[in-house]
């Protein structure tokens, strides 16, 4: 249970794994660490300057000078550790406190659909991470990723052996989870006492804020994992019913596909789905349903995770962009467009506008991320076989461009293509200031 704990050495190790990832938490959170930082980014540039300079052959007062920065630098780190210590211990006894919980309040509409979201302070913060975490290793769940989804979805429609493709998704998801069958897995999960107990308290808060008695908040990072612990069986169960041999299922969205002789029942193994989730109180999405037998029908085409998977006698799978990704590029160029024509037309607000289509038809790093995480026209879309389909969102956009009258601007903006960002991946950078202003548009 030491491991589960809400400890200062806990929580130190999500601080430094988070910020290795690029997330300021010291500029969210701890000014005096922040203080540290900038000490340090200030001594680590001396001494590179001063490195620029080494004479040939170095002298004993070029070394000396270097080991004196040296240990500056040694000791900011060693003194900024001490301060995160300090402000750790400050988290852990903050949350340790027996009225401590993870209060949520309720945030924007997304899609139709109310969102919550968590206080901005360092306890919610380290407390939900350090619940995802609890979760995810004692639970053994584990969030789906589209990049390892769609390849492996590829490479199994691309054999030449008949198949049966069933693509599906749960009705309103998130809303939908029965609190009872929750708790009755974390209840007899590993879980840790202070996790239960927090999770409990989650569960309440949602209760009073969206006056049900089930589901769970969007928006909240531990409802993601909290869903996957609910899901644990359902997905046991699909991936063992006769002739499946590839299922995933990415939140909300089903895909299997069965290899099965002629004979086979579509109509049964879809109801193996439907039973499924009547167990634990979900129901499939008709609308959202589609069932395509290969052995019957040679050409087919179903959109999956934002791509479009299309299969011609002959041909290879063809990789496209789903109607509705489309559908949102278009619509954010649109935003884009207008909120600069509603404007004063200012410098600024020209930039802005240069900056958001750059954006889109871009590729960018977020943040500081460490890790090398990006988003953009290729890195968002990656597995596109086909991007002869972007040259349709350039003609948008060249059509769009009519709406501005300053002719310098519409020729520079004329310049950004989305095909090219996607084939060249062309890179932009953007501090994570700038992001927030380039995307503010979309989210309103």
């Amino acid at each position: 249970m030491l491991q589960q704990s809400f400890t200062d050495n806990n929580l130190k190790k999500i601080f430094l794994v988070q910020n290795r990832k690029g997330t300021f938490l010291e500029g969210s959170f701890f000014p005096n660490v922040k203080a540290y930082s900038h000490k340090l980014t200030r001594i680590k540039k001396k001494i590179k300057e001063h490195k620029s300079k080494e004479p040939s052959p170095s002298t004993s007062l070029y070394k000396s000078q270097l080991n004196r920065l040296y240990k500056i630098k040694d000791k900011l780190y060693e003194e900024r550790d001490s301060v995160i210590d300090i402000e750790m211990r400050k988290v852990s006894v903050l949350i340790s406190h027996k009225q401590f919980s993870i209060q949520i309040s309720l945030g924007k509409l997304v899609d139709s659909k109310p969102t919550y979201k968590i206080p901005n302070d360092a306890q919610s913060y380290f407390a939900e991470k350090k619940l995802q975490l609890n979760i995810k290793n004692e639970c053994n769940t584990s969030l789906a990723s589209r990049d390892h989804i769609v390849p492996s979805l590829s490479n199994v429609l691309s054999d030449k052996f008949p198949k049966i493709v069933i693509r599906t998704d749960i009705e309103s998801f998130y809303e939908s989870i029965d609190h009872n069958i929750l708790n009755s897995k974390v209840e007899n999960s590993s879980l840790s006492t202070q996790s239960k107990k927090l999770i409990r308290k989650i569960l309440q808060e949602y209760c009073n804020l969206s006056n049900t008695s089930k589901g769970l908040p969007r928006g909240i990072g531990v409802s993601s994992y909290l869903s996957e612990l609910y899901m644990n069986e359902f997905d046991d169960e699909l991936s063992k019913v006769d002739g499946v041999y590839f299922y995933q299922r990415y939140v909300d969205d089903i895909i299997i596909v069965i290899s099965k002789p002629k004979a086979c029942n579509t109509t049964n193994i879809f109801g193996e789905i439907i039973n499924s989730a009547n167990k634990i109180n979900l129901t499939t999405k008709e609308t959202k349903t589609k069932i395509i037998d290969t052995f019957t029908v040679g050409n087919y085409n179903f959109e999956y995770l934002g791509y479009k998977f299309s299969k011609q006698d002959g041909h290879p799978i063809k990789i496209e962009l789903s109607g509705n990704k489309l559908s949102k590029y278009r619509s954010k160029i649109d935003y884009s467009i207008d909120n600069y024509n509603s404007s004063n037309k200012r410098d600024k607000d020209k930039r802005l506008l240069i900056d958001r289509i750059r954006f889109l038809t871009g590729n960018t790093k977020l943040t500081n991320n460490k890790g090398g995480s990006f988003t953009g026209i290729y890195s968002s879309n990656k597995w596109i076989t086909d991007p002869s389909q972007l040259n349709g969102l350039d003609h948008y956009l060249d059509n769009k461009l009519s709406l501005i009258t300053d002719l310098t601007l519409k020729r520079r903006l004329s310049k950004l293509k989305f095909y090219d960002g996607f084939i060249n991946k062309s890179f932009r950078n953007f501090s994570a200031s700038r992001i927030g202003e380039i995307t503010k548009v979309w989210k309103l």
